[in-house]
This record gives structure tokens, sequence and C-alpha cells, in this order.
């Protein structure tokens, strides 16, 4: 058998942007990272960063080790605060619980205390803590709900993850019994390297937060019965404390408002671990008031349906690198607790956060005309009642230094502090940009984090347009896979069986034709859906046309009528819904009972806004012109290279293939039109100039055996 080697020659008009790309390997390739959950929820196994909540992070080794408060979407789950483990703090491993329930130690002292019939109410924000050699975990359980009646403890380890061995009390509240108004929760604790003293401070709501002294021999308490020193209070309540180091201050962030919504996280400082802290304004953070920079909020970036309950911070340093960990909940599914890492930037000696989530996405030089362009600017306010997601406004970087249009507003970029002066330095924006994920439209773009001379925190996110419209606009003759926002599986013909009423299910997204649909505008504001799955171009129908809740959505030889027929209503959060016409678009296709099961029925059914009624559609440029069936295959078996290339040359390589098994060779553009095809294969070798333009083409090589695809980026 003979060999055969293609290289394709292609002319290409490169542009300065050539310059400002990088390697950055993108975030763990081949995984996506869902808001919610439902698919998961039931098996603990599999939670990875799901229902995490109240987080503290060490790192031990190569691990970095995570507990979090004993909180799961539907309460499934045991007592003991929850444990996991990750060596990138994307991907994490969920590892159980760090004691088997509550700590005898705080058992005994409810049930001596007014609760002689105390139950396991679980652990509440425990914190991970190294000093010597030596690891601490320091926990609270509360007694009885809507109380200050709780429990500090701690447990000592050689370990980062265990095992556990409870040291018993710290300090305790018990409201029940006597006006105790400290509520004991929520500890924290720093090493004072400069005094040689180690202090906790804990506490929450209106009473405000406390710190004490512990003894540095055992960690446990130096003084029995030391209520320690009020740190931060406000009338409309906080909690969640946490204090960390860095370059001479001493940093205390603490979280506003109630977790389910609001939830919110300021920060102030001292030179002192124990205190006082002032907030940027020089307003001591122990008085009744409320303190800003605010670094963390409820946000909505365009075409999601935004997170809130921002808050309870955990921070770690890892050698000069910060990065702080929360909760978030998703707001399209507000009980559920996804956990959040975000890196940490400094600002004048103040902490600011990375508007999206850490992913690991390697870092390089950025250059003033990679910033040139459209960008989601959001600043961080307080806001409550309804609207409490702070939302993003249009700015447009312009390569003359302007922004907005106008003349009177200037932006420069210094290393990587990017500074944006509105009308005439009316106000004077600083913030730092860095590569990052963004994770509303899964691609990598260029991030910015900073304050103004006000203390008003804001974020910054570029807009890859191309990335945003393979989610938010439907083309017609384009193929997309159709995934549900509550299962997160796609819709597939059942068996991958091409006949008629066979019927559309969910399956797990693993690439085959039969998962794939194209969008056919019939000029009216209805499309039909082709299967890409069969060879006679079937599509999806309402069954017979019966308009009832729980009809079948069924595959049909394309015919005319309105039961094959489907108004996509966009809901400017990224997902669709899918109206029937033989309804009157009143029905949708419908996740029939909220399956999370492979093989989960699609129907049609009274639109009711429910989360098994919204579908992400997500356009598939490797496969966006090509009717298989069956799998499609991708290297090893063939390569293309470099991708994007330089100096106009790209080699693809077919070598190890049969060039009599070759029955054709095209490109497809972007829309599915072909571009080029090569009919016969002559050996050894052909040379081809195809002036292609920009853009992003599908090469495609058919043989007897199978289907080979690659995505080629021309730039």
């Amino acid at each position: 058998m003979k060999n055969v080697s293609i290289f394709i020659v292609l002319s290409v008009i490169l542009t300065n942007s050539w310059s400002q790309n990088c390697d950055t390997s993108l975030f763990p390739e081949g995984k996506q990272y869902y808001d919610t959950y439902h698919h998961v929820a039931g098996e603990p196994s599999d939670w990875m960063h799901y229902n995490t909540h109240d987080p503290t992070v060490y790192k031990d080794g190569e691990w970095f080790y995570m507990y979090s408060t004993d909180a799961s979407w539907a309460n499934i789950h045991n007592t003991g605060a929850l444990k996991r483990r990750s060596k990138d703090l994307v991907n994490w491993e969920f590892l159980g619980t760090a004691f088997d329930g509550v700590p005898q130690s705080a058992v005994d002292f409810f049930k001596n205390n007014g609760n002689p019939d105390y139950t396991d109410n679980g652990i509440w924000a425990p914190f991970l803590h190294k000093y010597k050699n030596t690891f601490y975990l320091y926990y609270s359980a509360p007694g009885l709900e809507g109380v200050n009646f709780a429990y500090i403890g701690y447990a000592t380890s050689d370990s980062a993850g265990g095992p556990w061995e409870d040291r018993g009390m710290i300090t305790t509240s018990n409201s029940t019994s006597s006006n105790d108004s400290i509520n004991a929760i929520d500890p924290a604790v720093v090493y004072d390297s400069i005094n040689k003293k180690l202090w906790m401070t804990y506490g929450s709501w209106e009473s405000g937060l406390y710190i004490l002294e512990l003894d540095t021999a055992t960690g446990g308490i130096k003084t029995p019965g030391d209520r320690g020193i009020r740190i931060a209070a406000r009338n409309g309540g906080l909690e969640g404390p946490e204090i960390t180091y860095r370059n001479g201050w001493y940093y205390l962030f603490v979280s506003y408002d109630p977790l389910g919504d609001i939830y919110n996280v300021r920060v102030g400082r001292s030179r002192n671990a124990d205190g006082p802290y002032y907030d940027i304004n020089g307003v001591n953070m122990a008085d009744y008031t409320d303190n800003i920079p605010l670094i963390q909020a409820p946000y909505k970036f365009n075409n999601h349906p935004g997170w809130q309950g921002t808050a309870h911070c955990g921070v770690y340093n890892d050698n000069g690198t910060y990065y702080m960990f929360n909760q978030g909940r998703p707001s399209i599914e507000s009980a559920m607790m996804v956990l959040h890492v975000r890196k940490i930037f400094w600002i004048n000696d103040w902490p600011v956060v990375s508007p999206e989530r850490y992913a690991g996405v390697p870092q390089c030089s950025i250059t003033e005309d990679s910033l040139v362009g459209k960008w989601e600017h959001l600043l961080l306010i307080h806001r409550t009642g309804g609207s409490f997601h702070n939302t993003s406004e249009s700015l447009e970087l312009h390569a003359d230094g302007s922004f907005n249009s106008s003349t009177t507003n200037s932006w420069t970029l210094d290393g990587d502090t990017l500074t944006l002066s509105w009308n005439n330095g009316q106000f004077i924006d600083r913030v730092i940009v860095s590569w990052g994920w963004d994770w509303e439209n899964r691609c990598k773009t260029i991030l910015y984090t900073g304050m103004n001379t006000d203390g008003l925190c804001m974020w910054g996110k570029k807009i890859n347009q191309k990335a945003v419209d393979n989610y938010t606009i439907l083309i017609s003759g384009a193929a997309y896979v159709i995934r549900s926002l509550y299962s997160h599986m796609v819709m597939e013909l059942l068996d991958g069986k091409d006949e008629d009423f066979t019927s559309i299910r969910q399956g797990v997204d693993n690439g085959q034709s039969s998962q794939l649909w194209r969008l056919i505008s019939l000029n009216n504001g209805y499309y039909k859906l082709r299967s890409l799955g069969s060879q006679t171009g079937r599509v999806m129908e309402v069954f017979n046309g019966y308009d009832f809740n729980g009809n079948d959505i069924k595959l049909k030889t394309s015919e005319p009528g309105d039961k094959q027929q489907f108004n996509i209503y966009y809901n400017n959060n990224g997902y669709y819904h899918i109206l029937t016409k033989v309804s009157n678009n009143l029905s949708c296709l419908d996740l029939y009972n909220f399956s999370v099961e492979q093989g989960g029925n699609i129907v049609q059914w009274e639109y009711l806004g429910g989360r098994n009624q919204f579908w992400r559609f997500e356009k598939v440029d490797t496969v966006a012109i090509v009717n298989l069936k069956g799998i499609l295959h991708r290297q090893p078996d063939i390569q293309l290279y470099p991708n994007p290339g330089y100096n106009g040359y790209f080699i693809l390589n077919l070598e190890g293939l049969n060039r009599y098994d070759i029955t054709g060779i095209s490109v497809h553009d972007n829309s599915g039109t072909e571009v080029y095809n090569m009919r016969r294969i002559n050996y050894p070798e052909q040379y081809l100039n195809l002036q292609l333009p920009a853009g992003i083409y599908i090469i495609k090589v058919v043989t007897k055996q199978k289907h080979y695809i690659e995505k080629l980026i021309i730039l």
C-alpha cells in the first residue's frame, strides 16, 4: 500500500492579530462544566465542584484541599464537612466528608446545654489552616436554626486531607438560655508572624464579627471563655470573615446580605492582625456602617442567566498568587451552589478579583492593538430589590486611543494596567488586563478588573463575536447540537435509526451525526429541523400534528404542513425555547418529566417557562456541512498543520491512508458552502493555491470506510 501526502498551499493575508495570539491551550480540553447540575445531583461521587458552600482551601504537596459547609441541592449528602481536592483549581475530585457527622464534642455541648434532643445539623463554614507542621480544621456547628446557639471546635491532622482528630471546643454561643448576641460560627484563623500570635475571627449578622487569640502551642483557645473584640459590624448584617496577609497589610474579607440572592463581598485592611480594620475611605469596620470596596456581587454578562449568592469567600496565597473561593448560585436554579474560583489582582494594595472564574488559561503579553474592539463593561454596585444583578454595558476601545466614539474619553496601556479616562478625566478607572476564559461563550478572551478613584470596582471582558454568534444567532443551513438546560444531554435519534417515526430522545453527547440538526428556514418565521443522521433528509415533527401535552416528537420524511414547523425563540440568556406551529406557538419541545436519564423522551407540552423547556443551540463548525451516517473520525488519522498557519502554507497530511480508498477531499466555509472539491487524488502530491479569505473552514476527507474532518482557521 502506498501512502499519500497532500500539500495545500494557501495564500493568506496575515494581520497584526497574529502577533497577539499565543498558545493558551484553552481550559481543560474535552470538558464542559455547566452552571446547573441536575444530572449529577444524586451522585455525590460526580459532584466535583458542585454543592460547594463556604469553601476553605489549603495546598498540601501537589493537591489543593477544600472543605465546605454540609449543604447540597435536594439535601443529598452525608454530614461532616464536605471534602474535595484538585491539582489545578479547575478539576475537583469529591472525597466525601472530613468527619462522620458532627464531632462528639459538639454533640455533647448541645445535649448538655439546652437541647437534649439534638440531632445532627451538619457542619457550617469549616476553615483549613496549617501552623508549623500541623494542619488544623476549625469548624462550626449549629445547635438550633434561627438562634445564636452554636459551637466552634477544631481538629488536627498531619495531612490536609485528614484523617482528623477532634480536639474540642474553641468557643460557643447560647442565646436559648442567656442574652448571648455573639454567634459562634464562621471561624477563620491567621498567624501574625510579626508578633508571633495566632488569631481566630468569627461571628455573624448584626452582632458583628469578633477576633480572639489562640494558643500557639495547641491551636486551641488561649484564654478559655474569651469571646474576643469586635472588628466588623453592620446594621444590615454580615458574616463569613476571612483574613489574609500581603505586603504589610492584613485584609479582612466579609460577606453582606442574604446568602441566596444579593450576597456580596467587602474588604478592609489593617497593619495589625487583630485590627482595627478600615475600609478604603478610612471608616472603621467595627462601626455599624456599610464599607467599600465591594469586590464581588451578583452579576449577569450578556447571553447568560446570571449568578447570585456570590459571597462567603475563602482566600489562599499560593506562593504570592492569591485566589478567592466562594459559592455562586445560578440564577436560573438559585438553590444550587457552584464553586467559583477567581484570581485576585491588586490595585494600590487593594484586592480586586477576575470577572471570570479561573480556568488555568496560560498568560502571554497583551499589546495595545489586542485591546482594540468591543467589550462588556460591568460596574460592581450594591443593588437590592428585583433587579439585583449587575449587568454589563457596551464599551468599545478604538485604535486612536479613544473609546465609545468620544474624543473626551481616552485609554492607555502601561504593562498590564489599562487606564480609562472618562470625559477628560472626570473619572479615572485603573484596571489590570489578563487572558482568561469566557465561561458564557466558551472561548479564550482578554479580561480586566480594577477600580476607580472612588473605590468602585469594575469588570470587563473583550467580546469574541464569532463565539457569541455560535450560541445566539441561528443560521439557516448550519448544523447544531441542541442541548437541554436541565439535563445537559442533547437531542438525538433513538438508536441512531434513519426511519419514519423514530423517536427523538436525549443522549450523552458523542459526536455522532444522529445528534446533529440542520436548520432550514421557511422564510415565515419558522424552521424545519433536518437530521444529519438521515441520508434522505428526514426532519423533526410533532407526531401526526396532534396538539396535546405529551405528544411525542418523531423523525419523519419532510412534507408540507404545520407539524414540521418550529418557531425557535431566543430568551436573551443563552437559551431558546422551541415553539410548535401546530399549537399556535402555545406549546414547545419539552424534556418529559425533567428526565436526567439517557433516552429521556422529547415531547410537546404547554410552554410554562420550565428549565426542561430551555435549549442551548451550539453551532458545530466542524460538521456544519456534512450529512454523514456514523461517527466522525478525527486526528491522528489526518493532520492539518500549522493551524492557524503563517506564510500561507498549510499541509494536509494523509500519511497512512490508502490513496485508492480516498473518494474525495473538499473544503467548506462556515456556512456550509463547498468552496473546493478534489475528486481525484494524483499520487504522490498536489499543490493547491485556493486564495481563501479569512474565516473558518472545514476540510472533509471521505474514504470508503470512514469520513474524516478537520477545522482550518485562516487569519
